[in-house]
């Protein structure tokens, strides 16, 4: 017994070991070097301690999140799982790890189409600790529920999502700007159209303030496009066309870098200018330009604003006739 003990902790130490060049390659970015290392470690892990052992948490989360970044959902997902099961049976569900690693579950789900498997993930985490507030977790349960076309059900958590932003971000702040926008969105399709222009009109005084200071310093940063793509965006539900396109040029004029956050990011850019475009009678224009902006938009953190964008172009289909069309974007 001694020495089957003492083999466990030669085995356990020499993944360890391994561990640690997994994880100095992949913070290197050599990922297809520390691939199979996560690998190995994760399946002799299982083997020797189970799943629901400590050690499996870390290794799991690193190859999972491996998996995401890459854009391999499929085999992200029951790797997350594990980690996440792995995560609450150690430490509970509300701890830091278990809500980051369950909220990259989520994502990996909804790129996957299991709508409910997401909303259940989003349902069971604890999104009203200080932790959870301070990530935004509070929005979470949004994406699931706008893409099964809930959005009534999504106001409520955006309300408690909006009311923190302006508690811990303060009211000028890029962020509140974009959760009074979103809000606006969904009481807009709710059928809240005065509620919606109220939220609007705030958020465009944020972002009129904010915007004013990027142009004094030259501000190019990717947080300075996104507060552009915002202002545009709302100029635009206010039905301020010629003011939105300026605004949405100038944002679909930069460079955004090349990964898939930012491609993700010009990808919104592109689909904000073609959602303008279609309301100026340049509609051809307009829908070549949102589905292309859906095409280069891939980060699972924009599927919320990506469903907008597709909602616009199922609107434009519908009302020119082009069912079949409206069908395809809608399933």
């Amino acid at each position: 017994s001694m020495r089957h003990d003492a083999k466990r902790t030669d085995a356990s130490a020499a993944l360890d070991e391994l561990f640690d060049r997994a994880v100095q390659l992949d913070d290197a970015g050599k990922r297809s070097e520390a691939e199979p290392l996560y690998r190995d470690v994760l399946t002799r892990r299982r083997a020797l301690v189970g799943d629901n052992h400590w050690s499996i948490i870390a290794v799991a989360q690193k190859l999972g999140r491996l998996f995401y970044v890459t854009e391999r959902y499929r085999e992200a997902e029951p790797v997350l799982d594990l980690a996440f099961s792995a995560c609450k049976h150690n430490h509970g569900v509300d701890h830091p790890m278990a809500l980051d690693i369950g909220i990259h579950l989520a994502d990996a789900r909804l790129v996957l189409a299991d709508y409910s498997g997401a909303e259940a993930i989003c349902r069971s985490l604890p999104t009203n600790s200080d932790y959870a507030r301070s990530k935004g977790f509070e929005s979470c349960l949004c994406r699931p529920l706008l893409l099964q076309f809930r959005f009534a059900g999504a106001i409520a958590p955006m309300r408690l999502a909006l009311a923190y932003t302006r508690r811990k971000s303060g009211e000028v702040h890029r962020y509140t700007a974009g959760d009074l926008h979103f809000l606006g969105e969904l009481l807009r399709r709710t059928g809240d159209e005065s509620g919606a222009q109220a939220l609007f009109e705030e958020a465009l005084a944020i972002l009129v303030t904010l915007v004013e200071k990027d142009r004094k310093v030259a501000d190019k940063s990717h947080n300075a496009l996104i507060r552009l793509r915002y202002m545009g965006l709302v100029l635009l539900r206010l039905n301020r066309l010629d003011e939105a396109e300026k605004v949405l040029l100038e944002a679909n004029a930069a460079n955004y870098p090349n990964n898939a956050l930012g491609q993700s990011r010009k990808g919104l850019a592109m689909a904000a200018l073609g959602e303008c475009w279609l309301y100026m009678d340049r509609a051809i224009e307009g829908e070549r330009l949102l589905i292309e902006g859906q095409t280069v938009s891939r980060d699972p953190t924009y599927l919320s604003l990506r469903l907008m964008a597709v909602l616009v172009l199922i609107e434009h289909y519908e009302a020119t006739g082009r069912t079949a069309d409206a069908a395809h974007w809608r399933e």
